[in-house]
């Protein structure tokens, strides 16, 4: 922890300049969640905003994947498929479960 802040912790980090951040970026979806009281004063709420933290991805990181081999390109896309799959699934979850709380 540096300078009191925990980088495991989504909204909690250090305060950025006003107007730095396109307000619909993930890095500010995220923030904004973490400032969420429902979410970071709940060890579950926690939870989730780390598990989101982890498992976000943004159009950056594709970069990577050109290390990817040509004979593992297939698997690596069909591992690909799948979680955008499972994310989708999630999402239809997360929005059932607000529209059946209402």
């Amino acid at each position: 922890m540096e300078n009191g802040w925990c980088p495991d912790v989504v909204g909690e980090g250090p305060p950025s300049r006003a107007g730095d951040e396109d307000p619909d970026s993930l890095a500010a979806i995220l923030d904004s969640l973490g400032r969420d009281p429902a979410l970071k004063l709940t060890d579950s709420g926690r939870a989730v905003l780390r598990w989101l933290a982890s498992h976000a991805l943004s159009p950056e990181d594709t970069g990577v994947f050109a290390a990817v081999p040509p004979h593992c390109a297939n698997l690596v896309a069909d591992i690909a498929r799948r979680n955008a799959a499972i994310w989708q699934e999630l999402a239809n979850i997360v929005e059932q479960l607000s529209r059946d709380a209402m």
